[in-house]
């Protein structure tokens, strides 16, 4: 059975799945927002429905 990753290790599973140009921006971003206080926490929304979004 696979382990159970933490919160911050699917963010990074996330991360490294977007394209390179975009993972790079992201992750900087990241790094960014949990340098300014160690009580920031992240981990990844799940929701039952997917989203949608209309396009003009």
């Amino acid at each position: 059975m696979k382990a159970k990753l933490t919160d911050e290790e699917q963010v990074s599973e996330h991360i490294q799945k977007l394209e390179p140009a975009v993972g790079q921006v992201v992750e900087t971003l990241r790094q960014m927002i949990l340098s300014t206080d160690p009580e920031i926490g992240e981990r990844i929304k799940k929701t039952q429905e997917p989203k949608s979004f209309r396009s003009f």
